[in-house]
């Protein structure tokens, strides 16, 4: 995506609950409100039945944290108008979603599915998110226990 289609990709991650093929997250700067289509559009043309969902966020998301991709998708994305369905296009061989009811998923055919691509940009500008300093976080993970709260922080 970077070298080849020159797009500002901060990275890219793969989330371990669509069993490292269903579920794309893609971090980027937004520089043009076209960018995070087209790496949607990107990552289906190199293939098709990979990432039935493509999930872009801005670059200061952290995609490896589900919490976070999730809270850009809650609250940066208003479904109408920044949810994109590719139809009529090949999957994930074990996608049980596509399975007919009668039908062991072990014996289908190859069949046909579709995917969605959601755009978690922010689409204007915000205030920078609101967190405490980095010491004061490292304070308080130091001295957690004494704080008698439980668990880890």
């Amino acid at each position: 995506l970077r070298r080849d289609l020159r797009l500002p990709v901060r990275d890219v991650h793969l989330l371990e609950a669509g069993g490292g093929a269903a579920f794309l997250a893609i971090s980027l700067r937004r520089d043009h409100p076209a960018l995070p289509q087209r790496a949607m559009w990107a990552v289906w043309a190199y293939d098709p039945s990979f990432s039935k969902w493509v999930v872009v966020v801005d670059e200061d998301i952290d995609i490896r944290d589900y919490f976070q991709v999730l809270w850009a998708m809650s609250w940066h994305v208003q479904p109408e108008r920044d949810l994109y369905v590719n139809r009529d296009t090949p999957t994930v061989a074990l996608d049980p979603s596509v399975a007919e009811e009668d039908v062991d998923q072990a014996e289908r055919k190859i069949v046909l599915s579709s995917k969605v691509g959601v755009d978690a940009t922010r689409k204007h500008k915000f205030p920078a998110r609101s967190v405490p300093p980095k010491e004061d976080l490292d304070q308080v993970d130091a001295r957690w226990e004494e704080y008698g709260l439980g668990g880890a922080p």
